[in-house]
Order: C-alpha cells, then structure tokens, then sequence
C-alpha cells in the first residue's frame, strides 16, 4: 500500500454475513502505511483486533467501516475530532465497550451512525440528540439504559432506519414527527409507555415495525390503518396493548405479522 501514491479510496475485507469463515487477516503494525489523505476506508470482515495507526494523521475521512472485526476499547472520539467532515461511521459487530459521550458538534455531519452488536453501556448518547440530518441509527445490540428522547422522535425528520434492539431502554416516546422513517425496531427493551398518541398518519411509509418484548399498555390508535399499505413486517408480541386492533383494509404488503401476547380484545 506504501507504493500507491493519493489514494483516496481503500476498500478491504468484504461485506455479507460475518459468520462465514474469513481467512482475511490485517497485521496492524505493517500492512498499511498511508501518507496520503482518504475519503473512504472500509476495513470490513479483516479480523482487525486494533485500529490501523495511520489513521492518526488521517483529516479528511467521510466514511469508515470497521463493521464485523474484533476491535476493543471505548469509542473512538479521537476518529471524529480529527475528521470533521465524517458522515459515515460503521463499528458494527466488535468488542468495544464503555459510555459513548462524545461532544454533539462532532458529530454534527454523521449521516449514518451503527454501533450495534458491541458492548457499549450507560445512558442512550445524548451527543445523538445533536444529529439533526441523521438518516440511519443503529444502536442494537448493546448495553444501553434510559429513555427515548423525545426529541430524537420529534426533530429527526431524516431519519429512516431507527434500531435500539435488545438494549435496556425504559420509556419510549409517544410523540413521532418521523415523516421519513421507513424502519423502527426497538423490541426486547423494557419499554413503556403507550402508542395511543402516536399520529400515524405521519409514518405512512413504515416498513418494519417491532416493539415487541416491552412493557408497552394502552390501545392501538385508528391512524395505525395508514400503515397498511406500506408494512412489510408488524411486530407487537409480549406486550399488555389492550382494546380492538384496528381494522378495516387489508395489508397490501404484509409479510410477517405477530400480535400475540397482549391483551387485544374482540373479533
């Protein structure tokens, strides 16, 4: 790699299902020697145990991947400072661990932010609260606790993949202002709260729809109908959600639906 002169692109690895057997192995201390400035480094499925050091003199990154590695240690804030104009970050599938606080104005120009399927705690980042042009967030798969903020319901009027999956979330928000949103999953928290309030009529091209496992009450309001021409999949299982689910037309595209464990009542 020390021979190429300006790249500016450097894909490594490969994507698809990380279970597969890759024999791809990065030595971190040789392999990669970069003077020069990257826009784009993914370093995918490479069974990365650090992070390469040349990344130190790197200013100029809009999109890392270092998805399905095994990289540990806390977030790495210092990759943000050192790259204001980063849009794309994807840490999926590693070993790293601790709270996430990095400072909102460095992470102002994130587009795409996936940290699932690590071992992050404490409090839900409220440094997230600052990424007004958010349009996918994936926090699954960790060990987050608190509750939703509203404001990221409310003011993320990009966002259209939202995944807090199997964390320990406490109180989700019944106000949703997501015109955009396409992929909601939050289920497997202890999540209360009620979706009584909740204007559908706002989300009509929701795809994916999973609170299931919560501790959610209270009925399913009429708007939910304006969804039943764009879910895909439909997920309320091991709730208490009460009352009639509401009818009336058929879902035009429904693949998966699961309303049991709850306490819905009539025909």
């Amino acid at each position: 790699m020390a021979n190429h002169s300006n790249p500016k692109v450097v894909i490594i690895g490969r994507d698809g299902d990380s279970d597969r057997k890759n024999n791809l192995h990065i030595d971190n201390g040789g392999m990669i020697m970069i003077s020069a400035q990257l826009e784009i480094l993914a370093l995918s499925n490479c069974n990365l145990k650090s992070i390469p050091k040349f990344l130190n003199s790197q200013q100029q990154l809009k999109a890392v991947d270092f998805s399905h590695n095994k990289l540990m240690g806390n977030f790495p804030t210092w990759l943000l400072e050192s790259n204001a104009q980063l849009e794309f970050l994807n840490l999926e599938n590693n070993y790293f661990a601790g709270p996430i606080h990095p400072p909102p104005y460095l992470m102002r120009n994130v587009v795409w932010l996936d940290i699932s399927s690590n071992h992050f705690d404490g409090e839900l980042p409220s440094s997230i609260n600052g990424l007004k042009i958010l349009e996918v967030l994936d926090l699954s798969f960790n060990n987050f606790r608190g509750d939703l903020s509203k404001k990221l319901t409310v003011e993320f009027t990009n966002l259209n993949h939202l995944k807090l999956s199997n964390n320990s979330g406490q109180i989700c928000s019944a106000e949703f202002n997501l015109s955009n949103l396409g992929y909601l999953k939050l289920n497997n928290n202890h999540f209360i709260g009620s979706l009584t309030n909740v204007n559908f009529k706002l989300l009509e091209g929701l795809m994916v729809f999973d609170v299931s496992n919560n501790n959610m009450t209270g009925e399913i309001p009429s708007s939910f109908a304006n969804l039943y021409s764009s879910l895909w999949i439909l997920n309320l299982k091991n709730n208490n959600f009460e009352g009639h689910f509401p009818c009336g037309q058929d879902f035009e595209w429904l693949v998966y639906l699961d309303l049991s464990h709850n306490l819905f009542s009539g025909p």
